[in-house]
């Protein structure tokens, strides 16, 4: 799990599954957010978590396009073979460059509609 500056994602082929948690479901010393273990370990969790409300479960497919906020934190998991894009839309803290997304936003919706 981890989370970062606003960013969006949307599928083209497959689906992926997210765990989204708002600013603040999580302590900055939480286990969540510094381990490496496989998503899949933690599913169980936050699936309890999803019901009881503290986190959001999302299953994005083809075509949709999801907009995750600023320092949501939230992990991934492929429920199949996935083909994704996904970008950041830039960070104002000291460790993030604005990104020109212009670009990024015109050539996936050339992709898109191809």
């Amino acid at each position: 799990m981890h989370g970062h500056d606003s960013a969006w994602c949307v599928v083209l082929t497959g689906r992926k599954r997210w765990f989204l948690l708002p600013p603040g479901a999580l302590g900055p010393k939480d286990r969540f957010w510094a381990d490496n273990e496989h998503p899949l370990v933690r599913l169980q969790a936050l699936e309890a978590m999803r019901d009881r409300g503290l986190a959001f479960d999302v299953t994005q497919s083809p075509g949709d396009v999801l907009y995750i906020p600023a320092d949501w934190v939230h992990l991934t998991v492929n429920t199949c073979e996935t083909v994704a894009i996904s970008q950041e839309f830039g960070y104002s803290g000291p460790w993030y460059a604005p990104l020109d997304n212009a670009y990024t936003l015109c050539a996936v919706d050339d992709l898109i509609t191809q």
